[in-house]
């Protein structure tokens, strides 16, 4: 009796291995509920009130002016994700997080204010930090396709914003080391 044909690889033109057909796993395509996107985009939300909390303390550190307009405007962007979170969260029924620090926020603001005390160098370290985990949230949530493409369209955008703050305070460090 002859051997059953198996699909042939376009790249190869051979038949894929059995071990490799059987571990494919099939991707998941299914939409987030609405009280998931919700509490996601919560604490999302609330990760930019930290970071605009923290960005607070390392601003009343530093004393460049050029440095200084910087972290206000990055810490601007994050007062306006938390904004249009805000919008997009009581849209899908929910209610956004206050605009004031968790128990989260108060280490994350407590950490900043101690590196900031160290001066600009130690200012910009300690958002350095802040900034990788907000750039960490973000890249997770704008690659989740479970989000709606809308909404992945909008954390994509303020992944954006999250990574040019922390690029240049990486530059800047870097420069003033």
């Amino acid at each position: 009796m002859p051997e059953p044909r198996r699909p042939k690889s376009y790249a190869t033109g051979t038949a894929p291995a059995e071990s490799a057909v059987r571990a494919e796993r099939p991707i998941s395509t299914a939409q987030m509920d609405t009280s998931e996107i919700i509490d996601k985009l919560s604490d999302l939300a609330q990760l930019d009130v930290d970071a605009f909390h923290a960005y607070g303390q390392a601003i009343d550190s530093v004393e460049e002016m050029d440095l200084r307009s910087h972290l206000e405007r990055y810490q601007s962007d994050h007062e306006k994700h938390y904004v249009e979170l805000s919008r997009i969260i009581r849209e899908h029924g929910g209610n956004p997080p206050e605009f004031s620090r968790d128990f989260k926020g108060y280490l994350i603001e407590g950490f900043t204010s101690l590196r900031s005390a160290m001066g600009t160098k130690g200012a910009l370290k300690a958002m350095k930090t802040n900034e990788e985990m907000t750039n960490r949230k973000y890249s997770q949530a704008s690659g989740d396709m479970r989000f709606p493409v809308a909404l992945r369209s909008i954390l994509a955008r303020f992944y954006g914003d999250e990574k040019t703050h922390l690029s240049w305070i990486e530059q800047t460090l870097n420069r003033i080391s």
